[in-house]
């Protein structure tokens, strides 16, 4: 789970007192710009068309993936998040109610995005939990940027640590390995000089200049003038410890991550992860190279379906914590994979979440839920492809009973259509673990969402608690 979306779990909190209000009066301001998911922004006074362009060749190069052009703009699917481009900062906020945009809806929604991603462990939110409203005066982005910061200022409390690296030199004297073509290029100039290569104990690693790369990224992105003051002075001080120059295979952080789908960090080292893991967050997710009109794009997307699904996870998995159902034996798994169609290549089949039960004296069952972060329309009827999806599920992973899982806004809470809707498919399933011939059901739950105005944290035991029921 915590590969969803490259980002690991911390729930640490920490003091953000020292960030101050963004006013039009500082210099390097920014503009911020909020709208929903799926809603669409057009060309106007602020937004020009060389930021549509920015953000048309960003999207390019990801595929299309993260929102769609259209006529003079762009309409955004499903991922939120934040994304800059040039001084324009513009936040993509979750919805689902039909309630009217508006700036107490707005930030209602960021708060509980935030609070999702703090659960669901997608956003290091070190905040303090008595000062919410702290956090709402400042963009997603600074608030990446300023944990970001803190880390790389506990780091440097902690004092920077040395290791063996394989280092690349011009030096006076031939200690170590002489790299041919570059001497042959040095003897022509500077005759009586070496270049070697050897293995040093130094503070030039790859880690520390993977922590210079994202300082050297956060100081050209339109953040608040204590951001970028802390993070200039934390670059010069790592600058002069470090030193800046990249000459060494081991220094070469690209070529660490390239290889390594996680980041690999010696014992000595754990007090950097959390430093780290932003680094290479700020670094990937910045883009330099797209200055299309000198515009750099930063873009922290997460799609909401996902989030959505390890929201639902992470809070059935803190309901089994509590002891409650423990004598029913319950094991929960996030998408368990099955082989599906065998070929030279493998498809398999991923459901969002798996829960097998294990009652005393009774035989075990199994659960398929599959979350869809969308609102129905006024019949509830799901898509026939999420039904057929579900049958699938069913046959494979020996589930009677399935489950979608849909968001209830407190706007529709007490519509009656938004009960529990059942129904079973035409075409029963052998049971392996009765050994006998039964009815595969799939049953959508409406689960709300948000309860008085804030994240509802108890999502989980609701499910819980009603799919034992039926089951």
């Amino acid at each position: 789970m915590n590969d969803y979306l490259g980002i690991n779990i911390y729930l640490i909190f920490f003091r953000l007192l020292t960030i101050l209000p963004i006013t039009k009066n500082q210099s390097k301001t920014q503009l911020l710009i909020k709208i929903f998911e799926h809603q669409k922004l057009r060309l106007g006074k602020d937004f020009t068309q060389r930021h549509l362009d920015a953000l048309a060749q960003f999207n390019d190069r990801h595929g299309q993936r993260y929102f769609k052009m259209i006529h003079k703009g762009i309409q955004f699917g499903s991922f939120v998040g934040v994304l800059q481009v040039g001084s324009i900062t513009i936040e993509i906020l979750p919805k689902a109610d039909q309630r009217p945009q508006s700036s107490k809806s707005e930030a209602g929604w960021r708060s509980i995005l935030l609070e999702m991603l703090q659960i669901t462990g997608n956003i290091p939110t070190f905040a303090l939990t008595n000062a919410p409203l702290a956090i709402r005066k400042h963009t997603i982005l600074e608030i990446y940027i300023a944990i970001f910061l803190n880390e790389v200022e506990r780091v440097l409390q902690h004092g920077l640590l040395s290791q063996y690296s394989q280092q690349q030199q011009r030096t006076s004297s031939l200690k170590g390995q002489l790299i041919f073509p570059r001497q042959i290029i040095t003897a022509v100039t500077k005759p009586s000089y070496f270049e070697v290569k050897s293995q040093q104990f130094s503070q030039q690693h790859w880690m520390h200049q993977l922590l210079l790369s994202a300082l050297r990224s956060v100081k050209k992105m339109y953040i608040h003038p204590n951001l970028s003051k802390r993070s200039l002075a934390l670059f010069r001080q790592m600058e002069i410890q470090v030193g800046n120059g990249v000459h060494s295979e081991d220094v070469n952080w690209h070529k660490h991550l390239a290889q390594n789908a996680a980041l690999v960090i010696p014992p000595r080292f754990k007090h950097y992860k959390i430093a780290l893991d932003l680094a290479r967050l700020i670094v990937t997710h910045h883009s330099p190279d797209l200055q299309l009109g000198h515009l750099h794009i930063t873009a922290i997307l997460l799609d909401m379906n996902v989030l959505f699904e390890r929201y639902v996870f992470e809070t059935l998995k803190n309901t089994l914590k509590n002891g409650r159902y423990a004598g029913l034996n319950i094991q929960i798994k996030a998408q368990p994979s099955r082989i599906f169609w065998s070929a030279e290549r493998e498809t398999t089949l991923r459901p969002d979440i798996f829960i097998n039960v294990r009652p005393p004296s009774q035989p075990s069952y199994n659960i398929v839920l599959d979350t869809k972060w969308k609102l129905l329309g006024n019949s509830n009827s799901p898509h026939t492809n999420d039904l057929k999806q579900m049958f699938v599920y069913g046959q494979y992973f020996n589930a009677a009973h399935t489950f979608l899982v849909y968001p209830n806004a407190e706007t529709r809470s007490s519509k009656k259509s938004d009960k529990p809707l059942q129904g079973k498919f035409n075409k029963q399933m052998y049971n392996e673990t009765t050994k006998q011939m039964t009815t595969q059901t799939c049953q959508l739950i409406f689960v709300n969402a948000i309860k008085n105005g804030q994240l509802n944290r108890s999502i989980g035991e609701d499910i819980l608690e009603y799919i034992i029921k039926i089951a």
